[in-house]
């Protein structure tokens, strides 16, 4: 009696694609790599062309094990997942081989070519400002006060101007910048004092024409927005997280605006800015008086504001060679 013929064991069953299919899949794909955008030896420096040729031969690779794996009727996910690797690194491999040769022969890069010149600036010059208007000295004249608050108290620290009265004359404007930080709490002046007035740092007292440079110090991005209580936008300028300054120049005067942060709105305390276009202001001492003195003979508005305080205003006439009072009283809004 012969024995009958047994089936091979399961670990002899032949695995994965055969080895004609194996190779005839890698070099479909490195002709591809080739030959996709043209032949990539030409001009391999050419980064567009190359990418596509990589992409191009990488897609058909799952493709092509699967329909190898079917025909010899092998297909399971795991052959598919290993051929499919197996081939894909191999084909890194040559291709990446046959690039280093390409670039090799072709040698170094060719240099990027020039970008165009910028458009030539046509815009015109800004006009310098009108000079000053002389003022004699016997034609000026001081006013002197105190400022209470809505409790009939002297206030220190209150901001005390020249509201209107003088647009006839020009003043000369100063070429120092005002320098505004945010320090993630609120924005105050880090110019020492605002120029040795007792005012509180949160407010920003500018010229008109004068420039106000405006920084991060906690390392996130801010904005500083300067705007009235009518809903009108002063300046918006950026205050970058690096603490890189911006800058911004006020052109014209404008009454107190809130200045604030856009980004943090709920978390920081807003701050207040006034741009004048003359020298004529000053701050309560600790007993709330005050005095502007060189002020020309004119009839004028002198206004006191304080971010907590109040503000207040009264009409004032200014007699050449003379001193004028005038008390103001603050009221809360």
């Amino acid at each position: 009696m012969t024995d009958a013929p047994t089936a091979p064991a399961a670990d002899d069953a032949p695995k994965g694609l055969p080895r004609v299919t194996f190779i005839g899949i890698l070099v479909l794909v490195v002709a591809l790599f080739l030959l996709a955008r043209g032949p990539v030896w030409r001009n391999p420096w050419n980064a567009d062309a190359l990418d596509s040729a990589i992409f191009w031969s990488y897609l058909p690779i799952p493709v092509l094990v699967a329909i190898g794996l079917a025909v010899a009727r092998r297909f399971t996910i795991r052959f598919l997942l290993l051929e499919t690797m197996a081939i894909v690194l191999l084909k890194y491999a040559i291709t990446f081989s046959l690039a280093l040769v390409f670039w090799a022969v072709a040698g170094p890069p060719p240099a990027p070519a020039k970008p165009p010149p910028p458009p030539a600036k046509t815009s015109v010059p800004e006009a310098p400002p009108p000079p000053p208007t002389p003022i004699a000295p016997e034609q000026r004249g001081s006013v002197r006060g105190v400022v209470r608050g809505p409790d009939a108290q002297p206030v220190a620290g209150v901001f005390v101007y020249v509201a209107s009265g003088l647009e006839a004359f020009v003043f000369e404007r100063p070429t120092d910048p005002i320098h505004v930080e945010n320090d993630g709490h609120t924005v105050r002046v880090s110019d020492p004092a605002n120029k040795g007035l007792a005012l509180p740092p949160s407010l920003v007292v500018a010229r008109a024409g004068q420039t106000i440079l405006g920084r991060s110090l906690d390392g996130h991005l801010h904005t500083l927005v300067a705007s009235g209580d009518s809903g009108g936008t002063t300046f918006n300028i950026p205050m970058m997280s690096s603490g890189v300054w911006s800058t911004v120049v006020v052109r014209e005067p404008a009454k107190v605006s809130r200045l604030r942060c856009t980004v943090h709105p709920d978390s920081e305390t807003p701050g207040a800015l006034v741009v004048l276009d003359h020298p004529f202001f000053t701050a309560t001492a600790a007993d709330g008086t005050f005095k502007i003195e060189g002020i020309p003979a004119s009839k004028i508005t002198l206004a006191a504001f304080h971010p907590t305080s109040g503000d207040g205003a009264t009409d004032v006439t200014i007699t050449a060679r003379a001193e004028a009072t005038a008390d103001l009283r603050l009221e809360k809004r």
